[in-house]
């Protein structure tokens, strides 16, 4: 019984290591302020452009007809869509792991896309549509998992095995916030036809903001290591 517990024990340390492993290196590819700029930054292209095999021509007032045209499906899209797919299927991210989940499930991930989801993703049946889908999901489930292990731990749940990661990853989460606030700054500004004075004023203030989170993490962080020095 001891020398099962051992190996188990040793088991449990080397899972634990590995996934440090690989939170460290999802957090290098994820630190991004969106899906676009991950993307960019891992150098994988954004969109793909494909023609709508359900597309059928249009006759246009003028009495020309109008050929379908290929349209892009883009990162963000397919981000949107990996929701859909662990609804519609068998596959999860409840416990928010990295190890030996990100390869299998992008690769579920991917045959669903060509397979089961619109006819147009069954247009990327080619060797360099199925290249850049099976770059853009593994980029996809990573986020997705790392957004996992940061909601669950909101809620109270030890998800990361790296510290330093959670602290990195609660920082860009506040990031990610902010930049989706200034888009709807902006475009509340647009829509009321704000002054520039009350445009720099509401800048002003989310930026503010930002600062005071970043420093409540910061600080939270310092008294956790301050408990245990």
């Amino acid at each position: 019984m001891q020398e099962t517990q051992l190996v188990r024990g040793r088991s449990a340390f080397q899972a634990a290591l590995e996934e440090m492993r690989e939170e460290k290196q999802a957090m290098r590819i994820i630190r991004a302020v969106n899906p676009k700029h991950m993307f960019k930054k891992n150098h994988v292209e954004y969109q793909i452009m494909v023609l709508d095999p359900d597309a059928k021509p249009k006759r246009k007032r003028d009495g020309t007809i109008e050929l379908p045209t290929a349209k892009p499906i883009t990162g963000s899209q397919i981000h949107g869509v990996f929701g859909t797919f662990l609804d519609k299927t068998g596959h999860s991210i409840n416990e928010a792991w990295l190890s030996g989940v990100v390869t299998p499930l992008t690769i579920a991930f991917v045959q669903w896309l060509l397979t089961s989801y619109t006819a147009r993703y069954r247009q990327l049946n080619s060797e360099e549509g199925k290249k850049w889908l099976a770059n853009v999901c593994r980029l996809v489930v990573i986020d997705w998992i790392m957004l996992e292990k940061y909601n669950r731990y909101m809620n109270g749940e030890k998800t990361f095995v790296s510290d330093a990661v959670r602290f990195e990853m609660e920082i860009l989460m506040i990031i990610r916030e902010v930049e989706t606030e200034e888009i709807k700054g902006d475009m509340h500004s647009f829509k009321h036809k704000e002054t520039a004075e009350e445009r720099d004023a509401a800048i002003q203030r989310r930026h503010e903001n930002l600062i005071a989170r970043i420093e409540a993490v910061r600080k939270a962080k310092n008294e956790e290591e301050d408990i245990y020095e």
